[in-house]
């Protein structure tokens, strides 16, 4: 995030910065939007430098969300409408349901230490590690209290019973809320949690005046059931010129060329 008028400056600081780095072999940057100054910007800067860099987009799922919740609930299929009732309802029954929001600094770390084991846990089910390495949970670390201090971090869980069973990280900014991660107890999927979850978090941020809910990378069936269109994003990778980054860039230029001929 920069300032209007300032993200040459701000992507120039940055690049200088990692040119003068020795810790790094590729810098790779996800979910670009293809739309803004980004991109041209980029490429402008790497050109600068002769950095070696390839691009290439990837579909994305926004929803374009109206101004009430009934409105919203009312163009989603009459299927998943039922299914949310009947899900809502059968947790409701059986549970005491609180759903809890990341509120300050002295919360963080065990709200992300349930979120890694939530989102680990399912994927380990289907014999997948997850996105959640070592150097992935430090990031997360590491951003979360300025995140927090500027408002913008929107992290919640699901509870029953007071055990968290659904948990999702993202951020609120600029009238969008961004669906970043999540992860939910598979003890609990034939409640549907993970969906309750999000149903709710829908809801919350048309009460806050969203009018976009991005839900990231990939166009997945569950994502056109909640009324979300496909768009595009744009992934960069870059590396400094004739260093190991540079060239396993090129070899998967190369790869990917000899592939298609």
């Amino acid at each position: 995030l920069a300032f209007p008028g300032c993200k040459q400056q701000v992507w120039r600081a940055v690049l200088d910065f990692l040119e003068g780095s020795s810790d790094w072999d590729i810098l790779e940057l996800n979910n670009l939007d293809p739309g803004s100054e980004t991109p041209g910007i980029l490429s402008e800067e790497l050109a600068r430098r002769t950095w070696t860099s390839a691009s290439f987009q990837a579909p994305s799922s926004r929803i374009s969300l109206p101004g009430a919740w009934d409105t919203f609930v009312a163009q989603l299929s009459p299927k998943l409408r039922r299914t949310l009732y009947r899900e809502q309802r059968k947790l409701g029954r059986e549970f005491k349901i609180e759903f809890r929001q990341c509120a300050t600094k002295a919360e963080i770390g065990g709200y992300l230490e349930r979120l890694f084991e939530l989102h680990s846990r399912r994927w380990a089910l289907k014999g997948i590690t997850g996105t959640f390495n070592m150097q992935r949970r430090e990031f997360y670390r590491s951003i979360c209290e300025s995140v927090l201090e500027q408002g913008w971090l929107d992290f919640w869980e699901l509870s029953v019973s007071g055990r968290t069973v659904a948990s999702e990280f993202g951020f609120f900014y600029n009238h969008c809320r961004y669906a970043l991660q999540s992860g939910f107890d598979f003890d609990f999927a034939p409640y549907g949690v993970g969906r309750i979850l999000e149903a709710f978090l829908i809801k919350s941020a048309i009460e806050r005046g969203a009018v976009t809910y991005d839900l990231m990378s990939g166009f997945q069936p569950y994502k056109m059931r909640w009324g979300a269109a496909m768009g595009w994003t744009m992934h960069v990778r870059c590396a400094r010129k004739w260093n190991l980054g540079s060239f396993a860039i090129r070899a998967s230029q190369w790869i990917t060329k000899t592939a298609y001929r």
